[in-house]
């Protein structure tokens, strides 16, 4: 037993480890990078443009900006112009349970109220530009549907509220079997329970709404390699630039504060459990 519980210590102490490397690679990109504004890149650009022709612009840079789209998202409930939006439907209800009571030999039947996930839609825009403060005309492409950056992918940011998404919503509505049906809407979504499997034991009672979004004009962090290589000024990650990438819906001190704590909080799991392997190991072997 204590060879095993070694093994897998071991295994955790491994994974924090090549965890702590990554963010440790994220967080010297904050340094790294040199911070250039905006409208100063895209003039930049167009002067190299003309004088050589696109595509000749290739430049690591750290920038903030905006989030601009033009084709934006519009969450369902709150009616938002968004990046991404995700709405979340829980089902809740009471469940039955049977006890026996200790003293009488009688079965005691008790409702304790449940919440399950039943549905969920997300939407993401294609892709968005980061433009600058002043004049938003003057941004920078950043694609969502490119590949894994620099261990993550943009996909996962767009979904992880510690880069900066935002609860809009989140309210609880009752239900009404007689009244609401199998399947009915509430305002524009729509609330489907054909999938639930019918019990005595279980008393479907409401809906728990939850709905997060990335509004447009939502601040943006980011650093990783610019270039014009398809004819825009592009934000991406790739394997040339060894997936030096970052971006965050924060601003440049809180992303920062985030990746540092993921940083202290990874070597401390490591030392932890490489502790607890090497002490397993021990008492197996004596």
């Amino acid at each position: 037993m204590h060879f095993w519980i070694g093994i897998g210590s071991a295994v955790f102490a491994v994974f924090s480890f090549i965890g702590w490397i990554m963010e440790t690679k994220r967080l010297r990109g904050f340094k790294k990078f040199p911070a250039k504004n905006i409208s100063e890149l895209v003039d930049i650009d167009n002067y190299i443009s003309d004088e050589i022709g696109a595509g000749s612009f290739r430049e690591k840079v750290k920038i903030k900006g905006i989030a601009t789209c033009e084709n934006p998202v519009v969450s369902l409930l709150s009616k938002q112009e968004c990046i991404y939006s995700s709405t979340t439907v829980n089902r809740v209800y009471n469940q039955k349970y049977r006890k026996i009571n200790p003293k009488t030999g009688e079965t005691v039947i008790e409702w304790k109220a449940k919440e399950k996930l039943l549905q969920s839609n997300k939407t993401m825009v294609r892709d968005f530009y980061i433009s600058d403060f002043k004049n938003e005309s003057q941004k920078i492409f950043i694609s969502t549907q490119d590949n894994k950056p620099y261990g993550y992918n943009n996909n996962e940011i767009l979904e992880n509220e510690a880069y900066g998404l935002k609860t809009v919503l989140d309210e609880k509505i009752l239900y009404d079997n007689k009244r609401h049906g199998l399947k009915f809407k509430y305002k524009d979504l729509d609330i489907d329970l054909l999938s639930v499997t019918v019990s005595e034991d279980e008393k479907t009672t409401g809906f728990h709404l939850i709905e997060k979004v990335i509004p447009v004009h939502s601040t943006v962090f980011a650093y990783g390699v610019i270039d014009d290589k398809y004819g825009k000024l592009r934000m991406t990650p790739e394997k040339e630039s060894k997936n030096e990438f970052f971006l965050s819906f924060r601003d440049e001190d809180k992303s920062k504060g985030m990746v540092k704590t993921a940083v202290q909080g990874l070597i401390m799991i490591f030392f932890i459990f490489s502790l607890l392997s090497a002490l397993f190991f021990y008492l197996n072997y004596t």
